[in-house]
């Protein structure tokens, strides 16, 4: 199934992380190393230093921190939904499997200019951020999401432009959120108003896909695909030795869009449990409403049986005191204390006997059916006109 749920135990997952490196343990799990990391502090578990398992493997004398107390908040377990694609969903659709071949092929490789020339605007309002120049409508900049320093902030530029307009070609436009987490046209972005600045986004197949631009610490530029839900499918695009950000743009694009296709098919996984979800509690809902009505009806039907049997002793009760006094040969003085406690006892029997009206109703056919014998003609004479 496309949806798993993953749950970490907080005194289970300390021994998993102090017995095996981190990566072993995240593989268990189905998550990045990052992501368990994460997991790790949430439940306030310590982790291994740096170089713990260097020095463990070359037999040096290692120190493992204790598991400290649970913080005040934090919860002993933390359960949560992973995707996970199954043979099916994993598979690309056809048509993102068509794009991506054909954005790979080298007679179509995205050209990055030597010098910016013509720039698309958000390139315009990325420079004059950088510079601290306003814009000239009055409104606030647009800044891309692009972390580089001084020194290759032209190169970035250079990047961010071709791969824009190379968008803008194929119909994907790339936006930036405003201090609201908007888009240009109003419409709110995925990410939260506090992170607007640090993530640019592209709408594909009805998905958005954020993305930045970052400089590591020799110098290199990098492109990465801002997953929080961490779905399958690559996410790093960087210098190497061989091959250039500038020279990787054809790649980058065809992964935006298969992470926005394996995005879209997480989507409709979620909606499908969702929807599983909704149906689930339904179902519950009416089969408690059915179990609790037909316990109301019961409770009902039992109280009617207690009824029926009091009646019942109380007027067994009257007939076996009349029997007594008559084998006595005594009679009931009317207006005695006898005659008036039988006699409140058996109206006080029909009263709660919860036959008595069914009697009545009996009683009242049978009288019906009674005076329409009497009022019918003797058989032979014909009724008699009024």
């Amino acid at each position: 199934m496309p949806l798993e749920t993953r749950t970490y135990r907080r005194s289970e997952l300390y021994e998993q992380v102090w017995a095996r490196p981190m990566r072993e343990v995240a593989k268990d799990y189905g998550v990045s190393d990052v992501a368990l990391a994460k997991t790790c502090r949430k439940l306030a578990v310590p982790v291994p230093g740096v170089g713990y398992w260097a020095r463990k493997r070359a037999g040096r004398r290692t120190h493992r921190a204790a598991l400290p107390p649970l913080p005040g908040g934090a919860t002993e377990e933390i359960t949560v939904n992973v995707w996970r694609p199954d043979e099916a969903s994993s598979a690309l659709r056809p048509e993102t499997k068509a794009i991506a071949v054909a954005l790979r092929d080298p007679a179509a490789a995205i050209v990055v200019a030597d010098q910016l020339t013509d720039p698309c605007q958000l390139v315009v309002e990325t420079a004059r951020c950088f510079s601290g120049k306003s814009s000239s409508n009055g409104k606030a900049n647009r800044q891309l999401a692009m972390w580089v320093s001084s020194e290759s902030r032209d190169r970035a530029l250079r990047i961010f432009d071709a791969l824009i307009k190379a968008l803008d070609q194929r119909g994907v436009r790339v936006e930036v959120a405003d201090p609201d987490g908007r888009d240009s046209q109003g419409n709110r972005l995925p990410c939260a108003i506090w992170k607007a600045a640090s993530v640019s986004h592209v709408r594909i197949m009805d998905q958005w896909v954020m993305f930045k631009m970052t400089e590591n610490a020799r110098g290199g530029l990098e492109f990465k695909i801002v997953d929080p839900n961490y779905h399958p499918g690559r996410s790093w695009w960087k210098d190497g030795k061989r091959l250039r950000l500038e020279h990787q743009l054809n790649s980058f694009i065809a992964g935006l869009y298969e992470k926005a296709d394996v995005i879209k098919r997480a989507n409709e996984g979620y909606e499908r449990a969702r929807r599983e979800r909704e149906a689930e509690s339904k179902r519950l809902l009416e089969a408690q409403r059915r179990a609790e009505a037909e316990q109301r009806q019961a409770t009902k039907f039992e109280g009617m049986i207690t009824r029926w049997r009091l009646a019942h002793d109380i007027r067994a009760f009257s007939q076996e005191a009349h029997e007594m006094l008559a084998a006595a040969q005594c009679s009931i003085r009317r207006g005695g204390w006898v005659d008036e406690l039988l006699t409140w006892g058996m109206a006080y029997a029909d009263r709660i006997d919860p036959l008595t009206p069914l009697a009545e109703e009996i009683a009242a056919y049978q009288a019906k059916q009674q005076e329409k014998s009497h009022s019918a003609p003797p058989a032979g004479e014909p009724p008699v006109s009024k």
